[in-house]
């Protein structure tokens, strides 16, 4: 597990005896400088030595093991108001004994409420689900009182070894009938056995908080606890498997209810026959309706409590419109979501699941960051359309308390508009157009994303060295910027290690025969697509072997010569009518600065933080994570400043983490 650390508790950390047992641990979440604390002795769960009786200003939790014992625990400070603690990524539960006791020490769903500690998440209080936490038990616990915010007996989940984790997820506070956010923990994986594992647990963890420190509407990581049980995980399904180490990830969001969540209602599909578990019960449908307007829709039902055709029209309204301002969001960060089902899609508009996810490198509008996604349906560009198809279902899981037509109508009226408008207000806004929105605006964009695929420029980096752009026509900075600007283009080294076939050649010759010969069955294996890709690969990478070095730059320099003309054009437009040109410059550059950012999670990235974390050594997960934090931090030097810099490795992986990726990095593969 981890969360910000803080200096000044380290001390009080490395004298416990069970936090220092934790901090050994393989996990190695816990040790010195850690924000690990340890509670007060006269908990009757906590069977420490009770050294640390006098240390109450210290308010917190302490998480560990009990002596001898094979679960993990967590202690509250009793009567303890300490005001906000300095942790950020820690979650635990407490949950009223009316909603759990009846469910302890049973591995089946349960539902607690939970009040969160607002001035340390914050964000609004909000339910914790435990539904898929192993099994729990219940303690008995004294009186608690916290900021004021609840006062009564409440009980202690605990999280049995399943497997023996060493540590708990840890923090918070309580209650019985607040309104709350859902904690989910993510156990799940494809091999139906119930384990998550340390690679893609961290992956998820990142990625959630970068995804928020950009400005993307997302679920939250809470926490990430690895365990010693291993399993066994075919990483890339080609018969090499190997052992990864047991993970759990605490997600948080006002709500895990999916668009999936309303299918379960649906009628055999006339393509599968498979009908869904609760087919006909139009009861629950109207009640889950009903439950997800009142508590998260709450001015959508006070507006038309007395209309439920309306009140749900406003509803997917309003889901529709989140939709598409989330994709758009994603579009104009380079992030690809990678499954794109209707289960993966939040009814509020978050992003969810993060699995074999990936951010641009090199500008591809048909990149496919799932390697297991043959067909390319969940491509970088097709985002918009598959969301907008997703939302499609919703209306058809919704009726009849929607009318199809009527859903239909506002998805067609609402999605394209919507996607559009916030779509061209982020990209004015990354290139500094800062005055005017003119409609050239969009063939301006597109013209971009055109040069930046012909020259296989780095999406982060080209729209962060954009600020740096000369706006005067003969500004002595024009070759150092171009220079730059030449740097973040493919190499011919790059491009042909894009390029080059994933298919045996002489498959691709079989399966070609067989598109001839038999059209049907050729059809029928739904491989249409990928051969298509696979013989632009082919013809490709014959262009590139023609092409020399001298060759590729010179082509580059013509087509970025070209779009930063039109750019220099359209900028001249926004300054125009500006009284100041030296605060529309400052204006356009804060602008820029504050919507493109230096750090993103790349692959290789992530991939450096795992490695090192399948180590024992989470030391980079955190540097990681801090980065993250701050993504769009531009100071002078912060390109030398340790935090963003690794001096190279011996094997040669570590590197500033704003440079595109190395070459190796291309072997990645994620599904």
């Amino acid at each position: 597990m981890w969360g910000r650390e803080c200096e000044t508790w380290g001390s009080e950390v490395a004298e416990c005896p069970e936090a220092g047992a934790v901090g050994a641990s393989r996990g190695g979440f816990f040790g010195a400088g850690s924000w690990l604390l340890c509670p007060a002795s006269s908990h009757r769960g906590y069977e420490g030595s009770g050294r640390h009786r006098g240390a109450h200003s210290l308010a917190g939790l302490y998480l560990g093991t009990r002596p001898g014992a094979d679960k993990g625990y967590c202690v509250p400070w009793s009567r303890a108001a300490p005001g906000p603690l300095p942790l950020l990524h820690s979650h635990t539960v407490l949950a009223s004994a009316a909603e759990s006791s009846s469910r302890a020490g049973r591995q089946t769903p349960a539902c607690v409420q939970a009040h969160f500690y607002q001035r340390l998440c914050r964000q609004p209080a909000g339910v914790c689900d435990c539904r898929n936490w192993a099994m729990l038990e219940a303690h008995e616990a004294p009186d608690v009182t916290w900021d004021g915010r609840f006062s009564g007996t409440c009980e202690l989940l605990t999280l049995h070894a399943f497997p023996p984790f060493r540590v708990l997820p840890g923090i918070l506070v309580l209650g019985d009938s607040c309104p709350a956010h859902v904690v989910n923990s993510v156990f799940g994986f494809r091999q139906a056995d119930g384990r998550k594992v340390l690679r893609s647990s961290i992956r998820e963890f990142l990625c959630s908080e970068a995804m928020f420190h950009l400005g993307v509407p997302t679920t939250r990581a809470g926490a990430c606890v690895t365990s010693e049980s291993t399993v066994v995980r075919d990483v890339f399904y080609d018969g090499n498997p190997k052992y990864e180490q047991c993970t759990v990830v605490l997600r948080i969001a006002s709500t895990f209810i999916r668009f999936g969540s309303f299918e379960i209602f649906k009628s055999a599909d006339e393509h599968t026959g498979r009908a869904g578990p609760s087919v006909g019960r139009n009861d629950i449908r109207v009640q889950l309706l009903d439950y997800v307007i009142s508590s998260f829709y709450p001015e959508i039902q006070a507006a038309h409590a007395s209309d439920c055709v309306q009140r749900n029209a406003a509803f997917f309204r309003e889901v529709t419109r989140r939709t598409a301002w989330m994709v758009a969001e994603w579009q104009c960060v380079g992030f690809c979501h990678g499954v794109l089902n209707t289960d993966n899609m939040s009814i509020l508009g978050l992003t969810i699941d993060y699995g074999p996810f990936g951010f641009l490198d090199r500008y591809d509008p048909d990149h496919v960051c799932n390697a297991s996604d043959n067909t390319g349906r969940y491509a970088y560009s097709k985002q918009p359309e598959v969301c907008k198809w997703n939302l499609q279902k919703l209306a058809e899981a919704l009726q009849p308390e929607l009318p199809l037509e009527l859903g239909e109508a506002i998805l067609a009226e609402e999605f394209d508009a919507e996607f559009q408008r916030h779509y061209m207000q982020k990209m004015r806004r990354k290139l500094g157009l800062v005055q005017l929105e003119l409609e050239e605006d969009r063939a301006l964009v597109s013209k971009l994303l055109e040069t930046m695929h012909l020259t296989g420029a780095d999406f982060t980096n080209t729209f962060f060295l954009l600020s740096s752009f000369p706006v005067e026509l003969e500004s002595p900075g024009l070759a150092e910027f171009l220079a730059r600007l030449m740097e973040q283009c493919a190499s011919l080294e790059e491009l042909r290690l894009a390029f080059r076939p994933q298919m045996d050649p002489r498959q691709l010759s079989m399966m070609l025969m067989l598109a001839q010969s038999n059209p049907q069955l050729f059809a029928l294996m739904g491989t249409r697509a990928g051969i298509a890709r696979e013989l632009e690969r082919v013809e490709q990478q014959s262009r590139l072997e023609q092409l020399s070095m001298a060759e590729l730059q010179s082509r580059n320099q013509g087509h970025w010569a070209e779009w930063l003309q039109a750019y220099r054009a359209r900028l001249d437009k926004d300054l125009e009518g500006t009284g100041d040109a030296a605060a529309w410059q400052a204006e356009r550059v804060r602008v820029m600065h504050a919507n493109n950012p230096k750090y993103v999670l790349r692959n290789y990235i992530a991939q450096n933080a795992i490695e090192a974390a399948e180590r024992g050594d989470f030391s980079e997960v955190r540097r990681v994570l801090k980065l993250l934090e701050n993504p769009y931090h531009c100071e002078a030097g912060a390109a030398t400043d340790p935090e963003a810099t690794e001096a190279d490795g011996a094997d040669g992986r570590q590197r500033s983490y704003s440079s595109k990726p190395p070459l190796w990095a291309a072997e990645l593969c994620v599904t």
